[in-house]
């Protein structure tokens, strides 16, 4: 569920990319989120065992967009406007992370999915598309960093 939690977070989601994550920092995010997932879950009928088999079955098209974005929304990665704000998601993560090669991976990744920006979208402010493109972007650059596979 942590990688679902976090991709959904950006895990870095943003808040996941860190690799150098201690168990605390880990623990403080997974917190912070939880409530978020849990809103938009009830909202969208997803409940934490189709969390976790879309986890296992590491797809992102198992829900409907507008999940993610309502998630997103919530947690300040998407704006008003219904786009990706790359700096709130930044600031945010250094709530959690101290290591600057911790913040260094969040900020290249925000400017690395930021580029949903500019993809065009027929739900505009809506945000559920581009909300989509924006997870499987960390998804993408999630790749590179390990601190939430395991759990």
């Amino acid at each position: 569920m942590a990688k679902l939690f976090l991709f959904v977070v950006g895990v870095a989601v943003s808040l996941g990319i860190a690799s150098g994550a201690s168990q605390e920092e880990i623990t403080a995010v997974r917190t912070a989120i939880r409530p978020f997932l849990d809103e938009c879950g009830a909202e969208f009928g997803i409940t934490r065992d189709q969390l976790l088999a879309a986890k296992a079955a590491g797809t992102v098209d198992t829900f409907d967009p507008c999940f993610y974005a309502c998630f997103f929304k919530k947690i300040g990665f998407i704006d008003a406007k219904g786009l990706f704000d790359a700096n709130v998601a930044l600031e945010k993560n250094k709530k959690y992370f101290k290591a600057a090669d911790d913040i260094a991976k969040i900020e290249q990744m925000g400017k690395t999915c930021s580029s949903v920006n500019d993809e065009s979208v027929s739900d505009g402010d809506k945000a559920c598309e581009r909300s989509k493109l924006l997870l499987k972007c960390f998804l993408k650059e999630k790749a590179n960093f390990t601190p939430f596979e395991s759990s």
